[in-house]
Parts: structure tokens; C-alpha cells; sequence
């Protein structure tokens, strides 16, 4: 959902009229269970646009940014479509 293909699929009709207000860059969690799986997790909250500001945690720092892209990095929300060019 931040990375790669799934950008330009999930997040244009969500931003639209919301906004990302805070975001935890992507962390591994694990289970309890004895077979103790793991995922890699990221954590993502939403606004209205108008409401100003926004958090972006990476690990225990955070930082006071204008604006979260859908790629969790501090800029303005563009999304990158799809671009091949074959080199030959």
C-alpha cells in the first residue's frame, strides 16, 4: 500500500478529500506464537484535507511535516504512474 505497484491502485480516490495526518514508516512485528511469524507493518492515519500538519514517525523520532506523501516520505502527496522505457 506504499510501495510500488499498489500506490497508483489504493491511494488517489483516498486522497481526494482526506489526507495522511500521521504515519509509522514500515517495522517488523512479531507474534506471541510459537511459530512466531513476522510482518512488516506500517501504520497510517487520515484527515480531512483542510486540517493542517501532519507526524511522520520513523522508528522512536518523529517529525512535524506539512504534508505525507503515499510513500511515507515528507512532501507534497504525488503518486508516480506507471513509466516502462526498454533500453536496448
Amino acid at each position: 500500500m506504499t510501495q510500488g505497484r499498489q500506490v497508483p491502485s489504493f491511494w488517489p480516490r483516498i486522497l481526494e478529500k482526506q489526507k495522511i495526518k500521521f504515519a509509522h514508516t514500515s517495522f517488523q512485528w512479531r507474534n506471541n506464537a510459537s511459530s512466531n511469524a513476522a510482518v512488516i507493518c506500517v501504520i497510517i492515519g487520515l484527515c480531512p484535507k483542510y486540517i493542517s500538519g501532519a507526524k511522520l514517525f520513523d522508528g522512536k523520532v518523529f517529525s512535524d511535516v506539512s504534508s505525507i506523501s503515499p510513500y511515507l516520505i515528507p512532501i507534497n502527496p504525488g503518486i508516480c504512474r506507471r513509466f516502462w522505457k526498454i533500453y536496448i
